[in-house]
């Protein structure tokens, strides 16, 4: 087993890290890279497991475990693949769960209203490549 990881920084501390931990622990990213054609079969069939992970309020990092190591092209595929989960929300959306919405502070009185704009959500900052690195074998 191959394992690979890049890091995340959160635009915002999320509420409560332990709802934002099992959030992350309860959908199956694996899959979803499984189901991305745009990623070579060869590259997809070497994906054992890819998972994203808090490590504080703010920060985190995505693990990728493989059964073969991994180039740098074929990890470009994983990381394009990354990326678009990520714009996408995360499964149903990350930042649109309870832990990681803030209403301004300005707006008292108006939590239950419909002001989506005045709703600060947390989102993921990335690079502008995310990188794996090797973090071990075995």
């Amino acid at each position: 087993m191959y394992t690979y990881r890049t890091y995340f920084k959160l635009t915002a501390c999320v509420k409560d890290l332990a709802d934002a931990q099992n959030y992350l622990k309860s959908d199956d990213f694996t899959k979803y890279l499984k189901e991305d054609t745009r990623i070579p079969e060869d590259v997809r069939n070497a994906v054992e497991h890819i998972e994203w992970y808090l490590k504080d309020e703010s920060s985190g990092f995505v693990e990728l475990s493989t059964n073969k190591a991994l180039s740098s092209t074929e990890l470009k595929y994983i990381s394009k693949s990354v990326s678009g989960q990520v714009s996408d929300g995360l499964g149903p959306g990350f930042e649109d769960q309870d832990f990681a919405n803030y209403v301004d502070e300005g707006l008292e009185g108006f939590e239950n209203s419909s002001w989506d704009d005045e709703v600060i959500k947390v989102m993921f900052e990335w690079p502008n490549e995310y990188i794996f690195e090797f973090i071990s074998n075995g």
